[in-house]
């Protein structure tokens, strides 16, 4: 009897210790303004722009918008996205580029880490 209150509340321990991992389709509609975004692995938030915020719309539009250093103006991307629950990968497409980001999104907080077509690096942290 006494193992197996120890099992119970061990097991009803771990279950209440763990976070909820949400799908990205369920959870990615929604704005989200970057704590960190490398670009080859160098910081870009403060050196060259002030504020980077992904917004996704709808189930597919995208709206990207950037603002710089000197906090002179923005500038905002308009694009696509595709989500793929089992892979967990999102596919960001702008005029600009493709890339194809492992993502996930965990307490809150959106992380992307993805290669474009010619190579450069991109990890994106946000939260909403």
């Amino acid at each position: 009897m006494q193992k197996s209150l120890t099992f119970l509340l061990f097991i009803s321990l771990l279950f209440s210790s763990c976070s909820k991992d949400e799908f990205l389709s369920d959870g990615i509609m929604k704005e989200w303004e970057a704590t960190s975004v490398l670009i080859g692995g160098e910081e870009a938030i403060g050196s060259l722009v002030s504020s980077y915020t992904l917004d996704f719309v709808s189930e597919n539009e995208l709206k990207i918008k950037i603002w710089d250093v000197d906090e002179e103006g923005f500038s905002q991307l308009g694009g696509s996205y595709t989500v793929n629950d089992q892979t967990n990968t999102i596919v960001i497409e702008t005029n600009s580029e493709t890339v194809t980001y492992q993502a996930t999104i965990e307490k809150r907080t959106l992380t992307m880490i993805g290669t474009n077509e010619d190579g450069v690096d991109y990890q994106i942290t946000a939260k909403r």
